[in-house]
């Protein structure tokens, strides 16, 4: 292969993909699991020793992927909590694995053709949006990155069959474990990168996979036990019953019918109802039809390797997430097809290239033809990457094509309550619960909003309701004590946050809350303990180090309470309340000149401060200069 031709090649596909994936470069976070991972993830705050060592031995949000944590921490370190940095990630990272598949294509195929369709494919298909537009989905183009090099180190190995080249595939397939656990197929995946490039099936070839389907193993047991902790696993469906199988076929067809027709696509696909406990009769059929398929691909292997191959990569990858032990709510997710979808896309790869080898005199038409479904592919995904530009539009483009999902209702309704849409966030929060009487998380955000309007007793009733649902849910607790603390009930409030902290004994805001209402009740000391305990879970926790300063003034302690002061407002340099805070220690201190700062600052940001106390500080200041 030419070396400017393969440049000239990357360039192409490397463009292609940037204005397919442009738009998402202007998205920022949404509220499905960015905030956990991104926004609110302490673990990425900084790269102390603490941090890294916890992200290498505790679960995230039901998954163990601590190379996808400390890529995110390494940004944060950089660029802070801006989404330009994390999208811009997300698509460095899908470009070098376009540039990966390209690499694999040829080093399988031998031909340019085949390697650039297939690679342009997977470069702009729009079902691939959501792994790349997704902030929190770095784990997939990352994992996938470090698979398509193990994959490639594998094909390299089998054309020299030396140890190094052994054991790098080893070691760079252990490392995509680390970033998300969708390798658990890769064991069978090898073996049918040896049926495709000839390999005599001996002892051998056997001996050299057991390595990795024992990582393989290790680190699948390590997943389920992982989801089973974050309550993902369905346990009175874990088993492999009929209807999980025929969910699972359903679904196998539903991607490769998305792959082909890339509409009405969702980042939510509901379970669809069932009748007298009975799924439709589509989703029944499907395990014949997957059957009579399977049968098909496995006939035209007499014919052509790589028809069998394609089918078979695309089927063994997606195994894992075709929902026979159902761990998730959604039936499917676009997310999955990331890495399958190259098996297919190979075989439309290897039939563009036969098509231009058999029709010379049609290369013109074939090549317009081809530039037309680029450019369509490239399109649908720009016009996708817009649907994930925030929340409101995530979950508004979720309820247009599937109306009855309550989480999306209450997704979007914890969207406009973060605006301020009280009025908004409430109504899509009854709609969630309309649909779902059951819904505990959507009775206690409803609860909040009700709060944050001044209706506290509507807001109790619902927190009681969603406690009534789910006795162990904390942040209904601890919710419900915010809503007695405002009524001036501070027995109630207390009683309430010791529950959550008996639930929850990891909440800094739970021991925040408590802390205040201490000091309410005249209890300096406890206040400090109950900042301390939240300080100490949330090193970064602004609003517990201006409690724990107003508990040292109400002591007297004043340097303790400037130092606390200072610290809030080096993480929260706008915290009006703050600035009068210290203004008043600062007065109690005789240090005028900078008690009159501060004052002036809390007034300019808006802190109702009293003029007549701001004049009297600038006539001392005046008197003494």
């Amino acid at each position: 292969m030419k070396p400017h031709r393969t440049i000239l090649i990357a360039c192409v596909l490397m463009g292609i993909t940037i204005f397919a994936f442009f738009p998402s470069l202007s998205n920022g976070f949404t509220n499905w699991d960015d905030t956990a991972y991104v926004t609110d993830n302490l673990l990425i705050r900084s790269l102390s020793v603490e941090n890294l060592t916890k992200m290498f031995t505790t679960f995230q949000l039901g998954f163990y992927h601590p190379l996808t944590l400390l890529s995110y921490a390494c940004e944060y370190r950089f660029f802070g909590p801006h989404p330009l940095a994390y999208h811009a990630t997300n698509l460095l990272l899908h470009l070098m694995n376009t540039l990966l598949v390209y690499r694999l294509i040829y080093l399988l195929s031998g031909k340019q053709l085949a390697a650039f369709v297939t690679a342009l494919l997977f470069a702009v298909h729009p079902l691939h949006v959501e792994s790349v537009a997704w902030i929190s989905e770095r784990k997939d183009v990352l994992s996938a990155a470090f698979i398509l090099a193990a994959l490639i180190a594998y094909v390299r190995y089998r054309g020299k069959e030396t140890r190094g080249a052994y054991l790098l595939t080893l070691t760079v397939f252990t490392c995509s474990f680390l970033a998300k656990p969708m390798a658990v197929a890769i064991p069978l995946v090898l073996l049918l990168f040896d049926y495709l490039m000839g390999r005599k099936f001996d002892r051998k070839m056997i001996l050299e996979k057991i390595p990795f389907l024992a990582i393989a193993v290790f680190f699948a047991i390590f997943a389920f036990l992982a989801q089973e902790k974050f309550g993902a696993v369905k346990h009175e469906t874990s088993f492999i019953s009929w209807n999980n199988i025929s969910v699972a076929c359903y679904g196998f067809l539903f991607y490769i019918g998305k792959l082909l027709l890339p509409l009405k696509l969702s980042c939510i696909y509901p379970y669809p109802a069932k009748t007298g406990g009975l799924y439709p009769f589509s989703i029944v059929i499907s395990p014949l039809i997957v059957i009579v398929l399977t049968i098909g691909m496995l006939f035209a292997g007499r014919y052509s390797k790589k028809i069998t191959f394609g089918y078979f990569f695309f089927l063994i990858t997606l195994a894992p997430v075709l929902q026979l032990v159902p761990v998730s709510l959604s039936m499917t997710a676009d997310r999955y097809t990331y890495l399958p979808a190259v098996g297919l896309f190979y075989i439309a790869g290897e039939g563009c290239s036969y098509l231009w080898e058999r029709f010379r005199r049609r290369r013109v038409v074939l090549m317009v033809a081809g530039l037309a479904a680029a450019g369509m592919l490239a399109g649908l995904t720009s016009q996708r990457c817009r649907v994930w530009e925030n929340s409101v539009t995530l979950w508004n483009d979720v309820l247009a094509k599937y109306p009855r999902v309550p989480s999306a209702y209450n997704n979007r309704g914890y969207a406009a309550a973060g605006t301020g849409d009280l009025a908004q966030a409430i109504a899509d929060y009854t709609e969630a619960i309309a649909i779902d009487p059951d819904y505990a998380e959507a009775y206690s955000n409803r609860g909040n909003a009700y709060g944050a309007a001044g209706d506290f007793d509507r807001a109790i009733a619902d927190y009681n309701e969603a406690i009534r649902i789910l006795p162990t849910y904390a942040a209904a607790y601890t919710n419900r004590g915010h809503a007695y603390a405002a009524k001036k009930d501070l027995e109630l409030a207390i009683a309430d946050y010791d529950r959550s902290l008996s639930i929850d004994p990891h909440n800094a805001v739970t021991y925040n809350n408590r802390a205040f209402i201490h000091l309410l009740k005249g209890d300096p000391d406890q206040a400090i303990a109950d900042c301390n305990e939240a300080i100490k879970r949330d090193p970064y926790y602004a609003k517990a180090f201006n409690n724990r300063g107003l508990a040292y003034s109400a002591k007297g302690d004043f340097d303790h309470a400037l130092a606390d002061f200072s610290e809030t407002l080096r993480f929260q340099p706008y915290f009006a309340q703050t600035y009068y805070h210290r203004a008043m220690v600062y007065f109690a201190q005789g240090k005028y000149h900078e008690a009159l700062h501060d004052a002036q600052a809390a007034q300019s940001l808006g802190f109702g401060t009293d003029p007549a106390f701001v004049e009297k500080l600038r006539g001392i200041v005046e008197k003494k200069q």
